[in-house]
């Protein structure tokens, strides 16, 4: 099997563990620590990847983006359905469409080319990927105030710590910076996950939205 069938497939598997975190929150009403913030911005990235898809026609980055849209706009959907406050989760939808929507009337408008398009998505690609790889971070500082690991998913954490592995090790094999830099952000802020855990355990907390 090829890096890139593997990280095809990983990818996949990375995108469904969030099933498991956002239906225990769905069976119990209790929002704490699940990572919207990593759905929302993950959808925006998405939607980035799909146009850079069709932009340079590679059906792998679409066939990929057009999966993560799909669970990740379930996941927010889902969200938003079982929390009770709903106007911070609602502003950082907003703000990450004005993004998109701002991305777009730029190519609209103002790009005179195709590959200045294609310019403009993977610096897009490489900012969107490395602030996403960045939030798990504010799941282990949770960990460090609360003293506890318990909201930490162990799919989530597995699943893209080798999502995270075989991305660098298919962005090294193209010396593409734009793939390969945020994948080490990554390993270690999902590493860094099993680090809390192996430190303060996963005792759970009492219920709260």
């Amino acid at each position: 099997m090829s890096v890139e069938v593997a990280t095809e497939l990983v990818t996949y598997l990375s995108v469904v563990s969030g099933i498991a975190p956002v239906l225990q929150m769905y069976k119990s009403g209790n929002t704490r620590n699940v990572p919207f913030l990593f759905f929302v911005i993950g959808e925006l990235l998405a939607s980035s990847c799909i146009s850079y898809g069709l932009l340079t026609e590679n059906l792998v980055i679409l066939r990929i983006n057009l999966v993560v849209l799909f669970f990740n706009t379930s996941y927010i959907l889902i969200y938003l359905y079982v929390v009770r406050s709903k106007s911070a989760a609602l502003r950082q939808i907003v703000f990450c469409l004005a993004v998109i929507v701002s991305i777009l009337v730029y190519l609209r408008y103002f790009s005179t080319s195709k590959q200045q398009s294609i310019a403009v998505f993977g610096t897009i690609l490489l900012i969107g990927s490395s602030v996403l790889n960045v939030t798990p971070a504010l799941e282990v500082w949770e960990c460090i105030k609360q003293k506890t690991a318990a909201g930490i998913s162990i799919p989530m954490m597995f699943a893209y710590l080798i999502c995270c592995g075989l991305w660098l090790t298919y962005g090294l094999s193209l010396k593409d910076f734009n793939i390969y830099a945020p994948n080490v952000i990554g390993l270690a802020t999902h590493g860094s996950k099993a680090l809390a855990i192996l430190m303060y355990g996963r005792q759970s907390l009492p219920h709260t939205d």
